[in-house]
């Protein structure tokens, strides 16, 4: 697989709690799965399912009470699920609180390491393994 291959959506996911990482790519490529040494330096890790939630223009709480009180706050005003608020000029302080909110999902760690997942902002050829 040629690096251009892997540059489109790129997803880091650890495999172990060491430096070797296999790496999910969307599109192309010849069905073989490289393996990267790639520097913890150079990774930003986070929970997969709080990257869910920001997938689905979600607001990540510090804990669960404090996301359902802002889904609570949310229907108050009339909406259903936080994307609504991107697709309407209407809620900007609800826009706001909730890209600021994704900021938590680098900050606290997963609770579970079934749930870790790293990305990488860029791939050096000398990381690749194989």
């Amino acid at each position: 697989m040629k690096a251009a291959d892997m540059m489109i959506g790129v997803l880091v996911v650890l495999i172990s709690c060491g430096l070797l990482f296999y790496i999910g790519c969307l599109g192309g490529g010849d069905g073989q799965l490289p393996v990267l040494n790639a520097p913890r330096k150079d990774c930003l890790f986070f929970d997969s399912r709080r990257w869910n939630r920001v997938l689905n223009l979600s607001h990540l709480g510090k804990e669960k009470d404090e996301e359902e009180a802002f889904e609570k706050e949310l229907r108050r005003v009339g909406v259903f699920h936080g994307s609504q608020v991107f697709l309407t000029p209407f809620y900007p302080v609800q826009r706001q609180e909730i890209l600021n909110s994704w900021r938590r999902n680098l900050l606290i760690p997963p609770e579970e390491l079934a749930y870790l997942q790293a990305a990488l902002w860029r791939l050096k050829k000398e990381w690749l393994v194989n």
